[in-house]
């Protein structure tokens, strides 16, 4: 399964992606997700919670911050009783129907300067997340918050553990954005048994950041840092690229009503407010995949 994220034979003509103007400009947009109730996203360090209540993204309704938190929510997934579960610092918060009401599922025990980041849960119920330590450096690590709230280390350590999606019930696919790698985690009863090498990428190419799935059991991949998003295949083979306005693309979701659609997240991270330097850094975007 390992690969060096090998490019498709012949000339390809690149995709561009469009701000989606409905949704406002974040510092850190991550955690993008599809449910019958429209788009989800965060915007990380500020602690917001935003929807977008359409069946497209291209549909002109403005934006709804749905939560203000204050502080650090770096994950955010439409539960199919029409609740939430959230990220909320170290905490696994479900929220109820209508968003009404808050049980703690669990608490991560993450240590000082160690922070949660992206997740994905399981159709058992339970969520595999991933902690960014403060070195940045081997000092991160994958858990998972069973549906009951057993809280569990399961793999590590990893530099700077970022996107994930199931490529099946039993298969994670993970990025580790420092090393520039993407994982494939054999997940059984909770815990992970094996870890395979999905794909490599060299430093030009920048960062793999959030990813989503293709439905297809290939990935789409945010390059941080490159601004694009890259299609691979199960093999681990690009198939194709959507060109972003600005490089910091952090996140990725498949959805619409057919499937059919990509949200992207960027930040702008480094940027000042109010500078006028790269004024699409921190916008969403959009992007047909017919």
């Amino acid at each position: 399964m390992k690969s060096k994220a090998r490019r498709m034979s012949g000339p390809t003509s690149p995709k561009r992606a469009r701000v989606l103007s409905a949704a406002p400009r974040c510092t850190l947009g991550e955690s993008p997700r599809w449910s019958e109730e429209g788009w989800w996203w965060v915007d990380v360090e500020v602690g917001d919670i935003w929807n977008l209540a359409s069946p497209s993204p291209t549909h002109q309704e403005s934006a709804k911050q749905v939560f203000a938190l204050g502080r650090r929510v770096s994950y955010v997934q439409p539960l199919q009783e029409s609740g939430l579960l959230v990220a909320d610092g170290a905490d696994i918060v479900e929220l109820g129907p209508q968003l009404t009401g808050a049980r703690k599922r669990g608490s991560v025990p993450v240590s000082a300067g160690e922070v949660l980041n992206d997740g994905a849960l399981n159709e058992d119920g339970t969520l595999v997340i991933g902690s960014v330590g403060p070195r940045r450096r081997a000092d991160g690590w994958l858990w998972s918050v069973g549906a009951r709230g057993r809280v569990s280390r399961i793999a590590g350590p990893f530099s700077m553990s970022n996107g994930m999606a199931w490529s099946s019930s039993d298969l994670l696919l993970h990025a580790d954005s420092g090393t520039r790698k993407i994982w494939a985690h054999t997940f059984r009863a909770g815990s992970i048994h094996r870890s395979e090498q999905f794909a490599e990428f060299d430093e030009d190419e920048g960062m793999p950041d959030g990813i989503c799935g293709d439905g297809f059991g290939g990935i789409w991949v945010a390059m941080y840092g490159a601004g694009v998003v890259q299609h691979f295949d199960s093999g681990g083979t690009r198939q194709g690229t959507i060109e972003v306005g600005t490089a910091q693309v952090t996140s990725v979701a498949r959805g619409g009503d057919d499937g059919g659609a990509l949200l992207i997240t960027t930040a702008r991270e480094g940027i000042p407010s109010g500078s006028a330097l790269d004024p699409l850094a921190g916008r969403l975007f959009h992007a047909d995949l017919d």
